[in-house]
């Protein structure tokens, strides 16, 4: 049997993904095992400590971003991204985004199990609401879905870089400036923001493979960056 190049190169690099895909699932579980065991990591009290004696990034923006990054406000961007595909024709990526709502329920599960409780008035100014355990951070968990899914399709989906660029840096934003938000509130220690990161790449990772090679296949897609709108087949 011949297999062409292509195929074996592909065959080589989803090998990896799968191995990739893998280690971060061992990683997050030895990450949430842990956590059960020790209320803080090595370094937790510290880094907190250097982080609220900065101020960064400023209790009134800290407020902010777990206002926008909280799962309420992720599901809704979730809902967003699900209705603004179907307008466009694209049913199996509106499937797809729509999948990345595990990810709100498995962070409430993990919380469960682990039971880590929050950080310690002893150690941290808390100037933040709670309500569940510690661990993973839900706030960086939701908000890195949310933008996830956007940053994604905004760079595949064909349209105006006005309106993509912005929309795409907002996505990533939230998320990515979500553990210093958390971590200046008090409310987290840096390792529950580091278990939202790895929880949100194994569930991102083969979401994204499916939109990649199943939603939006090479033929439906605009593989220019920076891309322009143009017509594009709806999908069956």
């Amino acid at each position: 049997m011949r297999c062409s190049f292509g195929s074996v190169h592909r065959l080589g690099a989803d090998v990896w993904l799968a191995a990739t895909w893998l280690a971060l699932l061992c990683g997050a579980i030895a990450l949430s095992v842990w956590a059960a065991i020790d209320d803080r990591f090595p370094g937790d009290a510290a880094v907190g400590r250097w982080i609220q004696a900065n101020d960064l990034p400023g209790r009134t923006l800290s407020q902010f971003l777990r206002d926008v990054g909280s799962t309420p406000a992720a599901a809704i961007t979730l809902i967003l991204a699900v209705i603004v595909l179907l307008a466009l024709g694209r049913r199996r990526a509106a499937l797809v985004s729509g999948c990345f709502a595990i990810g709100f329920g498995l962070q409430h599960g993990i919380k469960l199990l682990v039971d880590r409780p929050r950080t310690s008035i002893l150690l941290l100014d808390q100037h933040g609401s709670f309500d569940s355990p510690s661990f993973p951070s839900g706030h960086v968990m939701s908000s890195m879905i949310a933008g996830l899914v956007v940053v994604y399709l905004c760079w595949r989906i064909p349209g105006p870089l006005w309106l993509r660029a912005p929309i795409a840096a907002w996505g990533a934003g939230v998320g990515l400036l979500q553990p210093w938000a958390s971590i200046s509130a008090g409310v987290h220690w840096p390792s529950d923001t580091l278990g939202g990161f790895v929880w949100t790449a194994v569930i991102g990772v083969p979401l994204i493979f499916a939109l990649e090679r199943w939603a939006l296949p090479a033929d439906n897609r605009d593989d220019r960056f920076p891309g322009w709108r143009r017509p594009f087949p709806r999908l069956r």
